[in-house]
């Protein structure tokens, strides 16, 4: 929701930089994904994002953040290419926060 407000190419592109690790991989992945969703096309360099493709930005195995049980496959049909690519499964309405 952040990112959609801003409106100045310094904003967008100081917002997308690359962030310091969590320590925990698996939210490295999910912060990768999301600001390469919400920087593609806004960015004013690509390059900006170069740390989004860091191979140790994916996970090795599946990522489930909400643990949706029994709606996982839903959610995982539903989750932005971005983060699937990464393992993380996260559908797409549970990111809009509105």
């Amino acid at each position: 929701m952040t990112a959609d407000e801003l409106t100045t190419p310094n904003d967008i592109d100081a917002f997308h930089l690359e962030p310091p690790r969590t320590g925990r991989p698996a939210w490295d992945a999910v912060l990768a994904g999301v600001a390469e969703m919400t920087g593609v096309n806004r960015v004013s360099d690509p390059h900006i994002l170069n740390w989004c493709r860091d191979q140790d930005r994916s996970l090795p195995a599946l990522f489930d953040p909400l643990d949706t049980g029994r709606y996982f496959w839903l959610d995982y049909l539903r989750t932005p290419i971005q983060l699937r690519e990464r393992n993380v499964v996260l559908a797409a309405g549970n990111l809009e926060g509105r």
